[in-house]
């Protein structure tokens, strides 16, 4: 992608929002009378939960009763997905009906300057004579000063409301609420004690996420503790309907209710198994609006819809044509488009692990991909991770080394993930290397490449290369799109035919084609297919960049050089060095033979308590400490 993709590009998104800009003055040039009968919109947001934690998607084990009356006249949508498994991406792509990839700002918990010309769609609304209002939550992986958030939102703090006396009479609003009930965090409490006795809502004492994971004591706590957040979500919706009604609302109100990615259960949130991605989405329309659906219900509620697509149905709800610049598709409204197949998913880091995943789903083949297999699934997430039901997973995994969930997930992973889930919904069953479903891999491979570049997905590139860079400055003119999305592609299946290759790029100017070439080699040196030290390799430990330098460290610790773990330890502070420490720990301990009393003096810091505890030194509970436990996470 070089310097005349972003020119090109930079003058298109230009022309986009001026364009978005003449339509939102033509309707702010509406009647009155034309403004008011335009729909209400409402958001109401819970979080981390998959749509089979819900009783309108069959789960039994909870009772939703205000989520079921709703649902009787309500569109209950089959096969909705979040685009990313966790919140600022999920969030990111939303707030724009553009994936986050295509803009940087996919990695969770990195705010990343956004181009001037992304459009945050509340403000065409706004513009457009709609009162808009978001109640505290925004995370949008982007800083927005408050100047900013005012051409998005009329109100955004703990206050905003549809009942503001900022609103005007009649005038239509869109209006955004979110439940933090359900979040993880309510899960790590990093134990078991004091824990209520769930059955007193109703739920099953043996409720148990699903047959992927271990039937643990501590997996079926966190499960149960979670549904119990999915029943008091129920409650909290009934708040908004019976205010709705009492404010005379309800029947000119579009009320969508939806999880912002999937379940807090391991391998839920932050992976794109359809645990993570696939969410609950009802939508009621009411008899007045109708007309706005332009299917049939049942083939409507049927269709793949994914969280780009819900900008422009909400634009489209309310009669503005949704600009060219948005990669999803209007669903619902008067600008409805034909049913998309396939809903495209990501994952760019698991906390300080940048691990990227992407994927695509047509609601009965979930297939993803892996880039960097040496990195085991289960890599430790210390937010995650003080989830008991993890905890007690690792030792499980340490007790038994030789099961198929230990290999599985503490081990070097596949490179593509393939599952029927309409037969195995669950997800046990990867049937990438199945002959008998070669043609199906092949077409959902083929359509996760395409969709790779022709969103111009952003995602593989480190966030440390993004921070204090503008957008559409990543890359080096020297080094294409074309060369990085090539790159990248071979890194994913590296074989010792293409060193050559991979030395070009571990010599090229621009950093992230060296991270990647860097990537290639300790790929090739932990499968144990790169006998011998290259030349080159030994050189690049003098790079300029960090991350490069420690993948180069990893690489070389791979191939038996030791030393070059006092180079990596020596880089606590370095994410790429933790990540690589911890993924060393799991694939090739035996490297830390000659360092454990090193290790066990300095036990008091926590990521090498996190080491310890991979090399099966020190139990998964010990890894933090007082002071993380007292920290508050999101």
């Amino acid at each position: 992608m070089g310097t005349g993709f972003f020119q090109k590009n930079t003058l298109f998104f230009i022309i986009i929002l001026n364009l978005a800009n003449t339509g939102c003055s033509q309707q702010q040039k509406l009647t009155k009378k034309q403004i008011e009968t335009r729909p209400n919109i409402l958001w109401l947001t819970f979080e981390d939960t998959s749509a089979n934690e819900l009783s309108i998607y069959g789960n039994t084990d909870v009772k939703n009763p205000n989520l079921e009356t709703l649902a009787q006249d309500s569109l209950v949508f089959k096969y909705a997905y979040s685009n990313a498994p966790y919140c600022s991406p999920a969030r990111s792509s939303l707030i724009s009906g553009s994936y986050a990839t295509t803009f940087g700002t996919d990695h969770h918990r990195a705010k990343i300057q956004s181009p001037t010309e992304r459009i945050f769609f509340p403000a065409l609304l706004q513009k457009a004579g709609y009162f808009t209002s978001n109640n505290t939550k925004r995370d949008y992986n982007t800083p927005l000063n408050n100047h900013e958030l005012k051409q998005i939102w009329t109100e955004f703090d703990k206050n905003a409301s549809y009942n503001s006396l900022q609103r005007k009479p009649n005038q239509p609003f869109f209006s955004v609420y979110n439940a933090g009930m359900t979040h993880m965090s309510r899960l790590t409490s990093f134990h078991l004690e004091q824990r209520r006795d769930f059955t007193l809502n109703g739920i099953p004492s043996q409720a148990h996420p699903g047959q992927y994971l271990p039937n643990l004591e501590a997996v079926k706590s966190d499960y149960q503790f979670h549904l119990e957040g999915v029943f008091d979500v129920d409650r909290w919706l009934k708040f908004f309907i019976d205010d709705l009604k009492q404010q005379g609302l309800y029947e000119d109100t579009i009320i969508f209710v939806y999880s912002d990615h999937g379940g807090s259960s391991p391998r839920g949130k932050g992976f794109i198994y359809n645990s993570g991605t696939h969410v609950p989405l009802i939508v009621r329309v009411p008899e007045k609006y109708q007309h706005l659906i332009q299917k049939t219900p049942s083939q409507l509620i049927s269709e793949v819809v994914e969280f780009v697509d819900f900008a422009p149905s909400v634009l489209s709800l309310a009669g503005i044509k949704p600009p060219a610049q948005m990669q999803g598709k209007a669903f619902l409204g008067e600008y409805a488009q034909a049913p998309q197949q396939y809903a495209y998913t990501f994952r760019t880091n698991q906390e300080t692990h940048f691990d990227p995943w992407r994927g695509v789903t047509d609601g009965r083949f979930n297939y993803f991909k892996t880039y960097l297999q040496r990195k085991p699934i289960s890599l430790r997430n210390a937010f995650q991770w003080g989830m008991p039901s993890n905890m007690a997973l690792d030792e499980f995994a340490t007790k038994n080394p030789n099961s198929q969930y230990t290999q599985t997930y503490y081990q070097i992973k596949q490179t593509e993930y393939l599952f029927d889930l309409k037969n195995d919904p669950d997800e046990t069953n990867n049937l990438a290397n199945n002959p008998n479903y070669q043609q199906q891999l092949n077409k959902m491979r083929a359509l996760v490449d395409d969709h790779i570049a022709s969103s111009n997905d952003l995602g593989f590139i480190p966030v440390a290369m993004k921070n204090n860079q503008m957008y559409g400055n990543w890359f080096n003119p020297d080094f294409s799109y074309p060369d990085y999305i090539k790159l990248i592609n071979k890194v994913s299946r590296a074989t010792l035919k293409d060193l050559a290759y991979f030395e070009q790029y571990l010599q090229s100017t621009s950093p992230v084609a060296r991270f990647w070439a860097a990537n290639a080699i300790a790929e090739l040196a932990a499968k144990n297919e790169l006998k011998q030290i290259p030349t080159f390799l030994l050189a690049a430990t003098q790079d300029q960049n960090s991350a490069v330098k420690m993948t180069v460290y990893e690489a070389l610790v791979y191939l038996d050089q030791t030393e070059y773990l006092t180079n990596l330890l020596a880089n606590l502070n370095n994410d790429h060095a933790i990540s690589a420490l911890e993924t060393l720990a799991y694939i090739k301990p035996d490297v830390f033979d000659s360092r454990i009393d090193e290790l066990m003096q300095q036990i008091n810091n926590e990521k090498i308590r996190s080491i310890l505890a991979n090399l099966k030194l020190i139990p998964p509970t010990q890894v933090a400490t007082q002071k993380y436990k007292n920290t508050k996470r999101d």
